[in-house]
Parts: C-alpha cells; structure tokens; sequence
C-alpha cells in the first residue's frame, strides 16, 4: 500500500484531496489508519493509502498544474469556548 507524508496543519480531508482529488475519500483513509476523519495528524506521519472509489481526476490535474497541496488549518481558536469574557459576569 502507498503512504503519503503529512505535512504542518494537514488533516485526513486535505490528503484525501491531495491523493485522490476528492474529501469523500477521507473515510476510506482514517478507516485503512484506524483513526478517524477529524483526528489531528502530525506532520511527519505516515498515511496508508488505500483504494477507493472516489476520485476525481479533474481536481487531481488542477491541483498537479497548479502545484497545489491542501492545508487546512484547524487550530484557529475560535468559538464559544474561546471568546473573551472578561466584561462580562457570568452566573
């Protein structure tokens, strides 16, 4: 089986896109790595690449041309859980 080498902010989606052109395919890779879709990935890991039935050649040969690799950043701090509360009393 192929493996792909993770970079910085890369998830399971990105190299789904980034090896076969299309996100449906990310299920197929976390279950071939026993993790799954929203793990977060270290850069330097390896990915085992498995078959599948989705791929999208279009989207392959763009990103080719382009020398496009996907990241996505998932470590922006935002939401709820990360807003500032310091004006306000909560009871």
């Amino acid at each position: 089986m192929k493996t792909v080498t993770v970079i910085d902010r890369q998830n399971v989606f990105d190299i789904a896109l980034q090896v076969y052109g299309d996100a449906r395919a990310a299920r197929d890779i976390a279950k071939a790595n026993q993790i799954n879709e929203t793990d977060d990935l270290t850069p330097g890991q390896k990915i085992s690449l498995p078959e599948s039935q989705y791929t999208n050649t279009d989207v392959l040969q763009f990103y080719n041309l382009k020398t496009v690799i996907p990241v996505t950043d998932t470590h922006i701090q935002i939401g709820v859980g990360y807003w500032s509360t310091e004006q306000y009393i909560i009871q």
